[in-house]
């Protein structure tokens, strides 16, 4: 159950950055943001696609073995909340800010922001309720099934 409320509250937060493209140049690195919206505009193809895999690619891989023990668990977890979540909103970054292995996204309007943290050199969504803070190195050992951090894309 603490997977499935953890995917929950990611995929609620993953959301809020759909679409985004740009920024405003605020954050400390252009190519950190430059990943940063990379990351985005993956998110929104993935979320649209209602690609669970691709989603459980671009979470925090040491939240990912913290809270489902497998690569393969996310997927399915995923899947079941990607199916339920229906179509999805596009929003629009407003800000990009980083502060070492964090940054955090703000999103136009009223709509929140989206957390992020860099694993292993590699910009991921932030499982925000887990036990797995920081700049852990679980990213390589998530499961057998990931692919490497470099390459983000799920093959969907």
């Amino acid at each position: 159950m603490k997977s499935t409320l953890a995917v929950a509250a990611i995929f609620a937060a993953a959301v809020l950055v759909l679409a985004g493209c740009g920024g405003d140049g605020s954050s400390d690195s252009a190519a950190d943001e430059q990943s940063i919206t990379e990351l985005v505009g993956e998110l929104n193809r993935i979320t649209a696609g209602k690609d669970a895999s691709g989603f459980c690619d671009v979470m925090q891989p040491s939240g990912v073995k913290a809270n489902f023990n497998s690569r393969g668990r996310c997927v399915r977890e995923t899947t079941r909340i990607l199916q339920q979540a229906g179509p999805q909103p596009t929003l629009n970054i407003e800000d990009i800010a980083v502060d070492g292995d964090q940054a955090t996204v703000n999103l136009e309007g009223s709509v929140g922001e989206l957390s992020l943290v860099r694993e292993n050199g590699e910009w991921y969504i932030a499982f925000s309720d887990t036990g797995s803070g920081g700049s852990g190195s679980a990213g390589q050992e998530a499961s057998g099934d990931q692919p490497p951090a470099g390459d983000s894309g799920s093959g969907g």
